[in-house]
């Protein structure tokens, strides 16, 4: 097991967070009018790989990026989380509707952008992947039948503009048809926020690990708010365990003890800013 990854942190992380062009292939893409989703980034998070279900991504209005902001980081605003960044919508979006595969081309961007937000959504039962990786080792989502009659599947993600990123590449199944939408984005970073005691606090954001990890916490009368969780607390193994396996022997070891244990998970207190005032509960699962 790799003692740097939290599975528990990630989804934390995702909890916290939930308030807040020219085509290469014309035989299999069609351009359609385009359409904007949104101007707000609700969720922003780690991307650990492989494929995203539909279901997972039902009612999902923000985004999740790859990558942390490049630019100096500002104070953040009233009504922002610290560690949060501001995004601005660039230009006009783009829509295509694609078959098999297709590339899009990123090579002129307008002034300011430092993301391409892309956005896609199953017009058919199947898989579909997207991305600036050529290779095809892309973001990918799976749609089921229910997904499409509803309408909830699709999902987003916002690519780096400055590693040479030049084009989109977009692949379905045989059969499949999927919308594709191109949004570029400019990433303002704000800063962590710094208590009396010295700790950090805020969003885990890409090259930012805060003391204090923004999660959505459950107040004593039963109601979700924004707290602050320990971020050693977040990255424990369990209650008895406060680090991390060395061994794939020892994390079974201690897998099978935890969950005889706690077999419905544990709690962990959710603070203040300060980290002293106690406010809820997050529940972690095993």
């Amino acid at each position: 097991m790799n003692p740097e990854f939290s599975q528990t942190r990630s989804d934390a992380i995702r909890a916290g967070l939930e308030h807040a062009v020219s085509v290469h292939t014309p035989d299999s893409v069609r351009r359609v009018p385009g359409w904007i989703t949104g101007a707000s980034l609700l969720i922003v998070g780690l991307v650990t790989g492989g494929a995203v279900s539909a279901a997972a991504v039902t009612g999902l209005q923000g985004v999740v990026s790859l990558v942390g902001p490049t630019n100096i980081a500002i104070e953040a605003p009233p009504g922002v989380l610290p560690g949060v960044p501001i995004i601005s919508l660039l230009g006009e979006t783009e829509s295509y509707e694609i078959t098999g595969e297709a590339t899009v081309d990123l090579s002129a961007p307008p002034d300011g952008a430092t993301h391409v937000r892309a956005t896609i959504s199953c017009l058919t039962v199947g898989s579909f992947n997207w991305g600036i990786d050529p290779t095809g080792n892309n973001p990918s989502i799976y749609c089921g039948a229910e997904d499409v009659t509803s309408g909830s599947g699709s999902a987003s993600m916002d690519f780096p503009l400055d590693t040479g990123t030049q084009r989109i590449f977009a692949q379905t199944g045989p059969q499949g048809r999927a919308l594709l939408v191109v949004q570029y984005v400019n990433y303002v970073p704000t800063a962590l926020g710094r208590n009396a005691s010295g700790e950090t606090y805020g969003v885990a954001w890409t090259g930012l690990e805060p003391d204090l990890v923004a999660v959505d916490g459950i107040a004593p009368d039963g109601s979700s708010f924004v707290g602050y969780a320990r971020a050693t607390d977040l990255d424990a193994f369990g209650p008895d365990w406060p680090g991390q396996p060395s061994s794939p022997e020892e994390a079974l070891e201690w897998q099978r003890e935890r969950d005889e244990r706690y077999p419905d998970g544990w709690e962990i207190p959710v603070y203040s800013s300060d980290g002293r005032t106690v406010l809820g509960r997050f529940l972690v699962s095993n």
